[in-house]
């Protein structure tokens, strides 16, 4: 009996330090970042709204781009991660990390395993020719890894055996959407034993990306994923940033607004926090 109560208490205990586990985070440097998606640019007081985000401790920002984004200032272009968003973009990607004020990092290939945002489908084994360039070129720019859209994938496996170049990245991209929690931290889980010694860039992660995922989290749902998927990968050691997708107002399902929004600012003027922005704040400390 005292061994099935210190049991029960120990689960107890366990369950507690859980839900504690995002008051005072010790999270790794620069963890929290953020996506700002195409339309942002559309959206009213851009580029303030990353000033606004920047302000609850995000560091960075990523865009699909490899260039500086519309009407940004000074604060915008230095917290930009730059992307080259598919082969035809190489050279000059090359140009931007030979010049005399490389980016410290770039990713090379955004979902190249699906295409989008008018790209080419890249198989890994054309993928691994089309970055020789850039491996080839005098820079101190660190690279990150294509990152796929699908969680469990051999795509980058294959490409890294087909470049010989695992060495030039230290870091690998990957992109994370699930509606539950467990789900999520799977697939981060199988791309950590693909690439043990790496550490991990998730450069997009929130509950949903499509429709057809069926989100159907309200405010809190949201709060709680983020606090237990983000709250988890900060604790692992090798998870070294999330960029949290989105920076901008962006609802997958505008007849609910309260239904799986992963906005971190309002669509409003003033670029108003959203409460899961709020949140997003607390998480380290």
């Amino acid at each position: 009996m005292k061994f099935l109560l210190a049991i029960v208490s120990l689960a107890a205990a366990l369950i507690k330090v859980d839900a504690l586990a995002t008051r005072g985070l010790k999270c790794p440097k620069n963890f929290r970042n953020v996506v700002f998606n195409s339309a942002v640019n559309i959206q009213p007081n851009w580029p303030w709204r990353f000033n606004v985000i920047q302000q609850f401790g995000v560091d960075k920002w990523i865009g699909f781009t490899l260039f500086s984004a519309n009407n940004a200032n000074d604060a915008v272009n230095k917290g930009q991660i730059r992307i080259v968003m598919n082969p035809l973009q190489v050279p000059d990607a090359v140009k931007i990390v030979t010049s005399p004020d490389p980016p410290e990092y770039l990713e090379i290939f955004n979902e190249p395993d699906i295409g989008g945002f008018g790209n080419p489908i890249t198989p890994a084994a054309e993928a691994a020719k089309a970055v020789k360039p850039l491996l080839d070129a005098k820079t101190k720019t660190k690279y990150i890894s294509p990152a796929p859209a699908l969680g469990y994938t051999q795509y980058l496996p294959d490409f890294f055996k087909a470049c010989k170049c695992l060495d030039r990245f230290p870091v690998i991209a990957m992109h994370v959407y699930r509606p539950k929690a467990a789900e999520a931290i799977e697939v981060i889980r199988t791309v950590h034993r693909q690439f043990p010694t790496k550490k991990i860039w998730i450069t997009e992660i929130s509950p949903a990306s499509r429709r057809e995922d069926n989100c159907a989290l309200d405010g809190k749902g949201m709060i709680k994923w983020m606090n237990e998927v983000l709250g988890w990968a900060a604790r692992t050691g090798y998870v070294d940033r999330v960029f949290w997708n989105c920076g901008e107002y962006g609802t997958l399902y505008p007849e609910d607004p309260n239904r799986c929004n992963p906005s971190l600012t309002k669509n409003d003027t003033n670029s108003s926090p959203t409460e899961l922005l709020r949140n997003y704040g607390k998480l380290c400390m």
